[in-house]
Parts: C-alpha cells; structure tokens; sequence
C-alpha cells in the first residue's frame, strides 16, 4: 500500500497552466509558420521576377514605320524584333491630336499577328482607327515595360 499512496501523493500541473501553456505553444508556432511562408512566398516572387526581367531585357524591337491612310481610317505599322528573344505585340495604344487614347487589341488587326522571331518583320494593320492619329505606342504581351511610341506618317 505504500507504493500507492507514494503516487497518490505526486501532484502534476494544474488544467489552467496546460490550457495557458498549450495555446502559447500554438501561437508561437502559428506566427513562426507565418512569417516563414512570408519569406518563401517573397522570395520566389523574386525569382520569377528576375526571370521575366532577363527574358523581357532581349525582347527588343523597332517601328520602323507607322503609316496613317486618312481616306480608309486605316493604320499600318511595321515592327522588326531586334533582340534574341521572340515577341508578341500585345497591343497598340493609339493617341490623336487631342490626345485621345484608344487601345487596339490583337483581336483587331486585320492579319493575325504571333510572335515576331528575333530578325524578322511583321506588318500591323489596324481598320476603323480614330482620326487625327499623331503617337502610335506599341507594347509586348509579356513585358509591357518594353513598349516604344513612334509618330505616324499620314499618307493620302
């Protein structure tokens, strides 16, 4: 009987500690998996970041022309890609005299235009265009940060 009063007699830590102690616990490792998920996600965003600035740093290009037909409201530019990296024309923002801007899709172009290969040429025919075209400003697709602005020519 005395090995069982020894154990009656221990005591072990209150309910009220282990609650306290068990959700100290919980929060510690919630703010710890928190900021530890922060990091990851910042840092790979980063990376992709990177990546896409190396790919958008040799998608280069030229306009070589941008050509205003007044009597056919039709504008035609031609754009070489310069770089080593191929490109998509991902949209032409057309501004006028009064400096209205509209933005033209690829949906719009009268011939389908993909991905200009590096050296090569591609025409950009674009109907119905608002009147008075003065800046044609072309953006890539992929990196929008690459976009060169020419003034149009009017060609009767």
């Amino acid at each position: 009987m005395t090995t069982f009063n020894k154990h009656k007699k221990r005591k072990g830590i209150s309910p009220l500690i282990a609650v306290v102690l068990l959700v100290a616990f919980t929060i510690s490792i919630g703010i710890f998996l928190s900021r530890w998920a922060h990091n990851l996600a910042q840092s790979e965003a980063g990376v992709v970041n990177g990546r896409a600035s190396q790919h958008c740093e040799f998608a280069t290009y030229n306009i070589d022309y941008a050509n205003y037909y007044p009597d056919k409201k039709q504008l035609v530019i031609k754009v070489t890609a310069t770089g080593t990296q191929a490109i998509e024309i991902g949209g032409i923002d057309v501004i006028n005299k009064t400096f209205y801007e509209k933005i033209y899709t690829p949906d719009e172009f009268v011939y389908p235009v993909e991905w200009i290969q590096p050296g090569d040429t591609a025409l950009i025919v674009i109907n119905n265009v608002i009147p008075n075209v003065t800046v044609v400003r072309v953006k890539l697709h992929n990196c929008p940060q690459n976009s060169y602005e020419a003034n149009v020519g009017y060609v009767s």
